[in-house]
């Protein structure tokens, strides 16, 4: 059988603890300044992080509503290894801190996906972990004073990677589910304001399928949306796939597979109905987890179509995430080296062709990696991830990254410290 593959941000957090553990970074990681500053959350400290001392920190999402608001999204695991914690920080004016977040069980439990429409109403999207009984579905909203579960979903193996609100009343968020031991089936759903619906969601393969997923959704309109993630068939190799909301239904629409072997989607972004990009990755073995290229589609309007990307420095190197603030400025984030190491990647688009941006600190000898990347102006974005302390040996720490329309710069990031 064909080797599965998830693109780096689709990884748990639990495999990111466990990789810098043992030293093997096969992750890479970005470096940025220790974190500094005050902070809502417990056990937080501005002191120097040693792996004996510290939790470890991830950030996979970032949204934002103007320049002085936003909130990321991940998880912490405590430095006795007991537990993962949902984590979200803030950005209220210049500053970010840490804000609680609830978590709906002692398991494992982490974000995926973040979406702000106002400073306050958000919706944050994961699942969370329970021995023997597998991943649960879980979503989070923001009220402009406290986070708070809204639904989680207790019986059903569910995971929910990705998710877009246009306003308080409506928001759409995928991921994917399993009954018992069976194949897996995309998941989508709907925010109305109070409760969360189920809308029917095609699989992009029936026969002989037994992997159906979604891993992120953009919606331009409440009857415009795009979702797009991968499919696997027995026996064979895996293809992306993108489905697309007309206000009525999803339909799956054609995607274009370029290489032979695994392909992903782990994002999707448009500027307008007729320019959209989404990026993943793919290599040209489906029974090999080395050899892959990042990869970048576009939509015209009409059809999905592959555009060059600027190769990475290492043979390995994927792209994790994508965000349009007009159709002149885009930015895909994602790794290098995604199995022996390497430093973090930074795409720009300007109106006509990707090109390769150098992020702050590349020269550094530590591993490092962005996650998530939002735009809300072509003068303001926010990219997010991690990166491993103490030469890269230590536990992770927040990395947060501010794109000021000439530069990328490090921030200061908080983190729970135990």
């Amino acid at each position: 059988m064909a080797l599965i593959h998830k693109s780096a941000r689709r990884r748990t957090f639990l495999s990111v603890v466990a990789t810098v553990v043992v030293a093997s970074l096969s992750w890479g990681f970005f470096l940025v300044d220790q974190a500094a500053g005050s902070s809502t959350g417990p056990d937080v400290s501005s002191s120097s992080c040693t792996s004996n001392t510290c939790n470890s920190n991830y950030l996979t999402s970032v949204s934002c509503v103007g320049s002085k608001f936003c909130m990321a999204v991940g998880a912490y695991r405590t430095s006795s290894y007991a537990t993962i914690e949902t984590l979200i920080e803030q950005k209220s004016g210049s500053t970010w801190t840490l804000v609680h977040s609830p978590n709906p069980s002692s398991g494992q439990n982490q974000l995926e996906s973040v979406s702000c429409v106002t400073k306050r109403f958000c919706i944050a999207v994961g699942q969370n972990l329970i021995e023997g009984h597998g991943w649960r579905k879980i979503t989070e909203a923001w009220n402009g004073k406290s986070w708070k579960i809204v639904d989680a979903w207790p019986t059903t193996f569910a995971r929910l990677q990705g998710v877009s609100c246009l306003s308080s009343r409506y928001c759409t968020a995928v991921g994917y589910y399993a009954i018992g031991k069976g194949p897996t089936s995309t998941l989508i759903e709907q925010w109305d304001g109070r409760k969360w619906s189920i809308v029917p969601s095609p699989n992009f393969a029936v026969t002989d399928a037994f992997i159906n997923e979604l891993n992120a959704v953009t919606c331009l309109a409440a009857t415009d949306c795009f979702a797009v993630g991968e499919f696997a068939l027995m026996n064979n190799r895996q293809f992306a796939g993108i489905e697309r909301w007309n206000g009525t239904l999803w339909k799956v629409v054609s995607s274009p597979s370029p290489g032979t072997g695994n392909l992903t989607l782990a994002s999707v972004s448009c500027a307008n109905a007729h320019m959209c990009f989404a990026d993943g990755d793919y290599n040209n073995d489906s029974f090999s987890s080395s050899g892959y290229h990042s990869l970048i589609e576009k939509w015209n309007g009409s059809t999905w179509g592959v555009v060059a990307d600027p190769k990475a420095p290492l043979p390995d190197d994927s792209l994790n995430s994508v965000s349009c603030a007009t159709t002149k400025l885009c930015f895909a984030t994602g790794l290098d080296g995604l199995d022996s190491g390497g430093h973090s990647i930074i795409d720009s688009w300007r109106g006509s062709t990707w090109t390769n941006v150098k992020p702050p600190l590349s020269t550094t000898p530590v591993n490092i990696s962005l996650s998530g990347v939002t735009c809300v102006t072509s003068s303001s974005c926010y990219a997010v991830g991690s990166y491993p302390n103490d030469d890269g040996h230590g536990p992770l720490l927040s990395l947060i990254e501010h794109w000021d329309d000439s530069l990328w710069s490090a921030v200061s990031a908080p983190n729970y410290f135990g």
